[in-house]
């Protein structure tokens, strides 16, 4: 929790939606599966972790904040680079990466609104970006430069950008920023 409390007082002077998530961070030092996501009401976290704790199976995450439950899924074995993530009213968001080979920058969309989503500054996974500012920003960043195990969210995009956009945007910086231990 370096630092997290005093970002979420931080924010919580800000008018923000309830359960918005502001941060996020590993629940152990020395693993990435099981994460807790810090929220404008202090009463109110949740988690991120593998549907299949501790089997090594990374393809299929469970994402719990409040009352709702959120899928994400590999839509291919072997196939980091498609997902999708459904929840949330049934909204249906499916990610691509953009280029064959390239996990830095990704097409999100819910079949009604495209977006990109990248590192800022090429191969540093250390913060990411809405490409389209048309929606408003949206950042992803670690705490800590090349600490992977706290995240802050910047959301400030307008409500177009569904629930299931901005969670599959936070998993897709965090899944391709970690080691996979």
């Amino acid at each position: 929790m370096r630092h997290l409390l005093y970002i979420i007082c931080l924010f919580s002077v800000v008018q923000l939606s309830a359960q918005q998530p502001l941060a996020i961070s590993a629940y152990w030092d020395d693993s990435f599966e099981e994460w807790i996501i810090y929220t404008d009401d202090e009463a109110i976290e949740g988690q991120l972790q593998p549907r299949w704790l501790n089997r090594g199976d990374w393809t299929e995450w469970d994402w719990q904040l409040g009352d709702e439950s959120i899928s994400i899924k590999q839509l291919f074995d072997n196939d980091p680079t498609q997902w999708e993530v459904r929840g949330f009213g049934g909204d249906l968001v499916t990610c691509r990466a953009a280029w064959k080979g390239d996990l830095s920058e990704w097409r999100v969309t819910n079949n009604s609104i495209n977006i990109t989503f990248r590192t800022r500054y090429g191969n540093n996974v250390n913060e990411w970006v809405l490409r389209d500012k048309t929606y408003g920003e949206f950042i992803v960043h670690t705490d800590y430069q090349n600490d992977p195990r706290d995240w802050i969210i910047i959301d400030e995009v307008d409500e177009r950008i569904s629930p299931n956009m901005k969670i599959a945007m936070i998993f897709l910086a965090i899944y391709h920023s970690v080691p996979k231990i």
